[in-house]
């Protein structure tokens, strides 16, 4: 009887490389398409996030909505919300921007949201100006209506609001109505309420569209 052949596998040996391979190759598989999916699952992730992004860079450049807080952006009350007991009486005005509490996004990518609070007497409002007024409290446009210079100005004395570039005035008590200077155009403002949390809030945009006339 011949020997068998010192080259020759054992039969079991061989079925075990055949049932190996398969698995293997299913292993592999399995593999590729995890790699797939959280491929797939990181480019959904960065999708949404560049969405999130989008949208709240255009709530940001949003003119100010109803429902809209104001921020302080300088000064000592600054990233502060106003309340209708924030400022002095007949005080400068401070600067802040729309801020939407709902998406958490303050709408300052837009210069022209730039606004201006101060605290009147109502009395001696007119009556259109008390109107959009609460406690007090006015907001207007701090773009000045000539070419769209930042107003800083307070004169206390006459209740004007000054810009320094070219000097025009605008009367706080009179709806932003003209009283100097080369402006044409009064000074939008931004009817005010107050919310359930005790917060001054807008009830309305710009009462006309705010920034300086063309040249």
């Amino acid at each position: 009887m011949s020997k068998k052949s010192n080259n020759q596998q054992p039969e079991n040996e061989q079925t075990t490389d055949v049932v190996e391979q398969p698995l293997q190759d299913r292993r592999n598989l399995l593999k590729a398409g995890a790699v797939l999916v959280s491929g797939a699952t990181l480019d959904l992730s960065l999708s949404s996030a560049h969405a999130a992004s989008d949208d709240a860079t255009a709530a940001a450049k949003l003119p100010p909505q109803k429902g809209d807080r104001i921020q302080v952006i300088k000064g000592d009350m600054k990233d502060q919300f106003i309340r209708a007991d924030s400022l002095e009486l007949n005080a400068i005005a401070v600067e802040g921007f729309p801020y939407d509490p709902q998406a958490d996004v303050l709408r300052r990518k837009n210069r022209l949201n730039r606004l201006l609070i101060l605290r009147l007497d109502p009395a001696e409002m007119d009556e259109p100006t008390r109107a959009r007024s609460i406690d007090g409290l006015l907001a207007y446009s701090a773009m000045c209506t000539h070419r769209s210079c930042t107003i800083k100005s307070w004169m206390e004395e006459e209740r004007h609001l000054r810009c320094h570039c070219h000097l025009s005035e605008f009367a706080a008590l009179s709806e932003g109505s003209v009283k100097g200077g080369p402006a044409r155009k009064q000074l939008p403002m931004v009817p005010l309420g107050v919310d359930e949390e005790g917060f001054v809030i807008a009830v309305d945009g710009f009462t006309r569209k705010p920034g300086g006339a063309k040249k």
